[in-house]
């Protein structure tokens, strides 16, 4: 049995913690590998990093591209925050439809049971309201 079901989402219901993570994860693998790659040829004697106009070699060349992809990375994911924060924007004022995308299996099984179970007993989301009764907490 096959639960590949498709979950619609609008875009300015995104959170602007989840636009950053997507963009830092992505930034990170590109300009992680360019300042490994940069690194490692920092290593091997290349010219691929300078700190004040002089040409860093070695490990210092490597840990200062390592820390120099960390900071574009960072600069990258702020830029995509800001642009979706502008999207997010336009998104509420004008319609710029949905996002869809497909649910892992876990959680398809997971909200299937959940509805099935809402179906079951309709007043258990009343029940857990209630407060606890006062008294003995054991």
């Amino acid at each position: 049995m096959s639960l590949n079901t498709l979950e619609e989402i609008d875009f300015h219901q995104l959170p602007v913690g989840t636009i950053f993570k997507i963009g830092f994860i992505c930034n990170i693998f590109f300009w992680g590998l360019m300042g490994l790659f940069s690194g490692v040829m920092a290593l091997f004697g290349e010219d691929t990093i300078s700190i004040g106009g002089v040409p860093t070699y070695g490990f210092s060349g490597l840990i200062a591209s390592i820390l120099a992809s960390v900071f574009f990375s960072v600069m990258g994911a702020c830029i995509l925050v800001a642009g979706g924060l502008v999207a997010g924007w336009a998104s509420r004022e004008f319609d710029f439809g949905k996002l869809t995308y497909r649910l892992s299996t876990t959680e398809a099984r997971r909200k299937a049971a959940y509805q099935q179970a809402k179906k079951a007993n309709p007043n258990a989301e009343k029940q857990r309201e209630r407060p606890a009764p006062e008294g003995r907490l054991w």
